[in-house]
């Protein structure tokens, strides 16, 4: 794990990979990083919800 931390560059090149790769809605895309938050930096969950909302 890194010890950077998760930013809007970084949440977006996410969704972007994953939207290149899968079909989804924007709530479904929504759990996918929230979920990919939680495995890297759990403390980090409730700072990059509001990053996350914004995409």
């Amino acid at each position: 794990m890194e010890d950077s931390k998760i930013g809007p560059e970084l949440l977006e090149r996410w969704a972007l990979q994953y939207l290149g790769r899968y079909a989804s809605s924007a709530e479904n895309l929504r759990r996918v990083l929230t979920r990919k938050v939680r495995r890297r930096s759990f403390e980090e969950i409730a700072a990059t919800a509001p990053l996350i909302d914004d995409l």
